[in-house]
């Protein structure tokens, strides 16, 4: 069966002469040449099409997205970056497809690296594994392999082995901490052995200010975003002295339960971050929004969504809040009280005879009779002096009595005896600061539905966990009123902001109380049911408190008064106005308050004004309070009882 096509060929060779034969072959060859190049040429060119599909696919990656901070708009995408040095390609922040392709030709190349602090290599060396590891570039060192030794000095210097989520408590006093702070801690190990928390240093993301803008312009500039955000790395000592010394806030750290790999990743991306900054907002894109950004890049996968959950008032807590919602990381936090209240503690606790001991040592004096108290006494004499000097005198160099007294200490032999501050609760138990409530009002014999709105933050009868026990902060505050006889709905009162910064006055803090507030306000007068009028008044005072598991306090207020309205031909009023402020927690949960008020108005048609109200709030639950209360003003009468709901 196979001879006959064996031979069919040899009879078809004896039929053509060896010319043609020979002609024959050549073109044999050339067709095969030219189909051999065609199918080279198509496989290249689909190898090339091949690759640049990935690319393009890659380009979409969301963890692409992530690492370059890439934000959805309407015309496509833009980055929070603001930093032209955290891209390669000049329209890489808003060209994800041309700033990876930039990337992959600057990344990965033969060349030597001859300025590691320039060189893309070194710059962006999460970017370099990322891409590495996507577009299989087996043929190129790791980038741990790489000459990058100011990169690796930086590292190897922080030398992080556990990071810890800080929040420190708010400061009324300064507008960009009134709602607290968070940021990272680092902690290190040398020899394979934790060093001490003094020598860690922390992540924080903060506006970087001038220091010149103060009052209403650095207001204004934080919440429009007119100063640039920057991630910077200080020793941790410093925060402390920041924060528990000079304004005396509360620390509390989370421990987060990372892996070696997430932690290096965080440290990489953190490293790219310094070549660049962001436009910093006070209430959303602030140290909670990028200190999550930070953390999510954990998640190769970049599902780990933490900044979208944000509420749109974002406060430096619901960073912890997000972590401990979405992940299994966020461990029980340590408490570092302000050295404010670890004086006061001290100072308690010391016997009769120690405290007036303590008093001339404050008074930078000794007492002779000081000598007379046992070495034991003598050291919580001193331990007390020394955290107050700590406390008070924190803006200089310690004076020759400071020094004098920490000498003495020296000599003895008694341990310090750290005093224990009771263990508040946990902040993030508090409740949540965005607010609305439904109630029903009864004035002057007419019935309302009330509708209650706050978009931030807490008000002295909200539950005091997790917040200031004497100071109240509200933003965008909006209470309307509908009348249910006459079915005619109209706005009650707009809080633009409330602040009320009650410090108790006490013999070593002799602290002044204060208060700012503006709005709108419907006022029930004789001639016009319900006009309204546009006030501010502010003015500072002085507050008696007992703050312990139940807060006492009672408050004076001098304010000054002004107001525009169009419901009488003066228009403006002005008045001085005395607030007095009584509130008393009847249990943990019940919290009472009253306040009277009087204006005396040098300009405007009333002379008098009086108003007290009485109010009573029960929490029926973290995010749930039902709040009643009566006014009384000489033009009308109001009862009122409300539901309020936070998220």
């Amino acid at each position: 069966m196979c001879s006959k096509p064996l031979l069919k060929i040899q009879l078809l060779v004896r039929h053509y002469k060896p010319e043609q034969i020979k002609i024959k072959k050549e073109r044999t060859w050339y067709v095969l040449s030219c189909t051999l190049f065609l199918f080279l040429s198509v496989s290249i060119s689909f190898a090339q099409n091949q690759d640049d599909t990935d690319i393009d696919q890659l380009a979409q990656d969301p963890y692409w997205h992530l690492l370059l901070h890439y934000k959805k708009t309407r015309k496509g995408f833009r980055s929070l970056a603001d930093g032209e040095s955290f891209f390669i390609h000049p329209r890489g922040h808003i060209e994800p497809l041309l700033e990876m392709q930039s990337n992959i030709d600057a990344l990965f190349t033969d060349a030597p690296i001859e300025d590691d602090t320039k060189d893309p290599r070194c710059r962006f060396p999460l970017r370099y594994q990322w891409l590495q590891k996507k577009l299989q570039k087996t043929s190129y060192p790791l980038h741990s392999q790489l000459p990058c030794r100011t990169f690796q000095s930086w590292k190897s210097q922080l030398g992080t082995q556990k990071l810890y989520v800080n929040f420190a408590s708010n400061y009324t006093n300064n507008p960009a901490s009134m709602f607290g702070h968070t940021f990272l801690r680092l902690e290190r190990s040398q020899n394979n052995k934790k060093l001490p928390d003094m020598l860690h240093y922390t992540v924080n993301f903060a506006a970087e200010t001038n220091g010149h803008d103060g009052g209403i312009t650095y207001t204004l500039k934080g919440l429009l975003g007119g100063y640039p955000g920057v991630f910077s790395t200080i020793p941790f000592y410093q925060n402390i002295q920041k924060y528990n010394h000079i304004e005396s806030r509360d620390l509390w750290e989370y421990p987060l339960a990372l892996t070696a790999s997430q932690i290096d990743t965080v440290m990489d991306h953190l490293w790219e971050l310094g070549s660049t900054f962001f436009r910093y907002y006070f209430i959303d894109e602030n140290c909670s929004y990028f200190l999550l950004l930070l953390l999510e890049t954990t998640d190769p996968l970049a599902k780990l969504d933490l900044h979208s959950e944000l509420p749109f008032f974002t406060m430096p807590l619901d960073t912890i809040r997000m972590l401990k919602k979405n992940t299994s990381w966020v461990g029980p936090p340590q408490y570092r009280p302000a050295i404010e209240k670890v004086f006061f503690e001290r100072y308690r606790q010391l016997q009769r005879k120690q405290k007036k001991a303590t008093r001339h040592l404050l008074q930078k004096t000794f007492d002779p009779a000081y000598v007379q108290l046992s070495p034991k006494q003598q050291a919580e004499v001193l331990d007390t002096a020394i955290d107050y000097f700590a406390w008070v005198e924190h803006h200089h160099a310690k004076t020759p009595f400071q020094k004098k007294i920490l000498l003495e200490r020296s000599k003895m032999t008694v341990p310090n005896q750290y005093t224990s501050i009771s263990h508040p609760k946990d902040p993030t138990e508090g409740h949540q600061t965005l607010r609305i409530g439904l109630g029903y009002q009864y004035l002057d014999q007419s019935h309302y539905a009330n509708l209650h709105l706050r978009l931030a933050y807490h008000d002295l009868l909200d539950s005091p966990i997790g917040f200031d026990p004497v100071s109240q902060v509200e933003f965008f505050s909006f209470h309307g009123r509908l009348n249910l006889d006459a079915v005619k709905a109209r706005v009650a009162e707009f809080k633009i902001v409330e602040i009320l910064s009650l410090y108790p006055y006490q013999r070593h803090a002799k602290k002044i109380s204060w208060n700012v507030s503006t709005g709108y306000q419907t006022q029930s007068v004789a001639s016009c049911d319900f006009c309204g009028r546009f006030y501010v008044h502010a003015g500072p005072g002085l507050t008696f408190a007992h703050i312990g598991n139940k807060r006492f306090f009672l408050s004076q207020l001098a304010n000054i008064h002004a107001s525009f309205s169009t419901h009488h031909e003066l228009g403006w009023d002005l008045a001085p106005q005395l607030v007095s402020l009584l509130q008393y927690d009847l249990t943990h949960s019940v919290r009472f308050q009253t306040k009277f008020q009087y204006e005396y108005a040098i300009w405007g048609e009333f002379k008098h004004r009086i108003n007290v109200p009485v109010k009573l709030a029960v929490d029926l639950g973290k995010n749930i309070q039902l709040r009643g209360g009566y006014q009384w003003n000489r033009l009308y009468h109001l009862w009122d009882l409300s539901l309020f709901y936070y998220f």
